[in-house]
């Protein structure tokens, strides 16, 4: 795996107070890596991710936040709020690094990164560095988020680069925010062959989720009857 970017991200700064429904020792983190996502279920590809930039970025944690209701996405999550959260907090327990938090799956309406990292760094003391880590595709349309330039003004970006797709160039987002690219970093070489939608769809069709998804994780979704699993035995 390779890790490309103009420089390591340096610290940003803002102030504010409070932010609730968070496990874990996040909070006390120095380097944070925030990793978002609807987590429809969470899968072994997420927790790959979510190891690689632990690792390489050296961070002291990853918080993974479930999105309520996501504003960009045309069809909604599968599962309720509740119950993705509830995956999420038993894909991720095992390692201690890991945090969750129920900011947005406990917000009404439409939920904006912008708001969940304005709350972050508004519980978070003034010398933590937030790192938002998101996928090559969602790099690429970070222009069409809601308010954009504050969410490259109050965060590093982390994008973990597709291996099937020509490199992303880090300078696109100096025409959102002016010097956004010297906090950005690239993770190359990660060869995630998993998604969501491969997830649910194994469910529909009765096969075994060794090697997709936790193993608790998979025993929740056959627990509940989830994504047209049905308990088997």
């Amino acid at each position: 795996m390779a890790m490309t970017g103009a420089r390591r991200p340096s610290p940003r700064s803002c102030r504010g107070d409070g932010l609730a429904g968070t496990t874990g020792q996040a909070r006390h983190a120095a380097r944070l890596g925030v990793l978002g996502g609807t987590f429809d279920p969470i899968h072994d590809g997420h927790l790959k991710i979510a190891n690689a930039a632990l690792h390489q970025l050296e961070l002291d944690r990853i918080l993974f936040i479930p999105t309520g209701k996501p504003w960009l996405r045309a069809v909604c999550p599968r599962a309720t709020r509740r119950q993705r959260l509830a995956m999420t907090l038993l894909g991720t327990q095992d390692e201690t690094r890991f945090s969750v938090s129920a900011v947005e799956t406990g917000r009404e309406g439409p939920t904006y990164t912008v708001d969940t990292l304005r709350l972050l760094r508004q519980q978070l003391p003034d010398d933590t560095e937030i790192l938002f880590i998101v996928g090559e595709d969602s790099a690429r349309s970070i222009s069409s988020w809601h308010e954009p330039k504050k969410i490259l003004a109050s965060c590093s970006l982390v994008v973990i680069e597709r291996p099937d797709v020509e490199g992303f160039n880090v300078q696109n987002l100096d025409a959102i925010h002016p010097g956004s690219a010297q906090h950005t970093v690239v993770i190359k070489g990660l060869d995630l062959g998993i998604s969501a939608t491969e997830v649910r769809s194994r469910c529909a069709a009765g096969l075994t989720l060794a090697g997709w998804v936790p193993p608790k994780v998979e025993q929740y979704i056959v627990q509940h009857k989830l994504y047209g699993r049905e308990k088997r035995g």
